[in-house]
């Protein structure tokens, strides 16, 4: 009597992959990532892994030069924090089976533009010169992360924190003294509020 064994042949084909992909940068520094899964039965593992933009990590799912985004359970959806805003990245969008076959990614090229909101501008700006110079206040919005104070000279007011001589630092606060400001000439004092996106 002769007996033989059979092996099963090995299960290569990949699972479906995720369909739908879609993108939300409404929000700055926050990627929100959503998708289908396609048969959820025949996928055990999401890898969202993101890359640059010019080096998508299409590769594999565990690529060392990628930054995987989130766990690994079969999902559809992820939330990306760590962005920087401004930048522009590639996410890509891995399915395995039970055996670790996985399919190609479904990929998406993102830029969250960040917050472009300028914050309110300070109010009820004042001068005052004394024998300690000249003391500068003002209101500041509740939204401001900084205040910069610049002096101009004469009638040239500063238009931007690059235009002329900053005075102090960049705390938020109500008022400055300008102790170097020649109080026998003529100056001109902007004062900028800053959010925390600049």
């Amino acid at each position: 009597m002769q007996t033989t064994t059979q092996t099963a042949p090995r299960d290569t084909t990949p699972p479906p992959r995720v369909h739908s992909l879609r993108v939300d940068v409404s929000t700055p520094g926050r990627t929100v990532l959503t998708w289908t899964l396609v048969h959820p039965a025949d996928i055990a593992s999401v890898f969202v892994l993101r890359g640059p933009a010019g080096r998508c990590p299409t590769h594999q799912p565990l690529q060392p030069s990628a930054n995987r985004v989130g766990d690994v359970t079969p999902r559809t959806r992820q939330v990306d924090n760590r962005e920087r805003d401004g930048k522009r990245y590639c996410y890509a969008v891995y399915t395995l089976d039970k055996v670790g076959n996985w399919a190609s990614p479904v990929v998406a090229h993102v830029t969250n533009k960040g917050d472009t909101t300028a914050p309110d501008p300070v109010s009820d700006v004042s001068t005052t010169t004394t024998r300690s110079g000249v003391h500068v206040a003002w209101a500041p919005p509740p939204d401001a992360a900084q205040i910069l104070v610049i002096r101009g000279r004469g009638a040239a007011c500063p238009g931007t924190p690059a235009t002329g001589t900053r005075i102090g630092g960049r705390g938020v606060r109500s008022s400055q003294v300008d102790a170097a400001a020649d109080t026998t000439t003529a100056h001109c004092y902007s004062v900028f509020a800053l959010d925390q996106a600049g």
